[in-house]
């Protein structure tokens, strides 16, 4: 049996959809409540630029791998193991 390399990316996609969401009401809370200081800009700058750098990071890392190759595995487990 095999599937494809991308079905990892199911999981990852899930996962990013729902950063995104909680991540636009973070903002949306810091921008209304704690924007009007330093502290609350200074907040907002570093989780939008560590939100940045992580995203980047997790780009560099997973471009260069072909997603198309197959996964190939057996569930034969009555085989006779070897000797």
């Amino acid at each position: 049996m095999s599937v494809p390399l991308s079905i990892i990316l199911l999981p990852l996609a899930l996962f990013a959809l729902i950063f995104v969401v909680f991540s636009l009401i973070n903002i949306a809370h810091m921008i209304r409540f704690a924007a009007f200081d330093m502290v609350g800009f200074f907040a907002t700058f570093i989780f939008l630029a560590g939100s940045t750098l992580f995203m980047w990071y997790a780009w560099q890392l997973l471009s260069p791998i072909d997603w198309t190759m197959p996964l190939n595995f057996s569930l034969n487990i009555f085989t006779q193991m070897p000797q």
